[in-house]
């Protein structure tokens, strides 16, 4: 069922976002940047066409644009990117990918690696799907 795959999907994608959310206001804490933490915000529950999920902080309080990718499988389980966050990726300097793999929603848990800069400096990218129009 195609609905039911995706509906999943949506519902890792959005356990890993709350994930690297979680983390990355704990990081500035530690950090003593308490107050950068609670500027941290979780942009795709506001704008899912941002190109990235999460707004978030350097220590120095330089702005860090995160597109989070979350998987239940391993460290090389392909993962969907969308054109708009490739060109995001490009666009702005500080953009990173949270790749979370090894996703357990039980314990909501997983492995993380991050990315910094373009994503297509770092993937493989395959188009699979296509816009249709009808013909004139």
């Amino acid at each position: 069922d195609y609905n039911k795959i995706n509906r999943s999907r949506a519902n890792i994608g959005r356990l890993g976002e709350l994930l690297v959310l979680r983390y990355e206001k704990e990081m500035l804490k530690t950090l003593n940047r308490q107050d950068l933490s609670e500027k941290v915000e979780y942009l795709s529950e506001i704008d899912d066409n941002a190109g990235y999920d999460i707004k978030s902080f350097t220590e120095n309080g330089d702005v860090k644009y995160i597109e989070v990718k979350t998987t239940k499988g391993g460290l090389q389980t392909a993962f969907f990117v969308s054109e708009n966050q490739v060109n995001k990726s490009k666009e702005l300097k500080n953009y990173f990918i949270y790749r979370v793999y090894n996703y357990d929603s039980k314990s909501n848990s997983g492995d993380f690696y991050i990315f910094k800069g373009k994503i297509d400096e770092f993937f493989d990218l395959q188009p699979i799907e296509y816009k249709a129009f009808p013909k004139n």
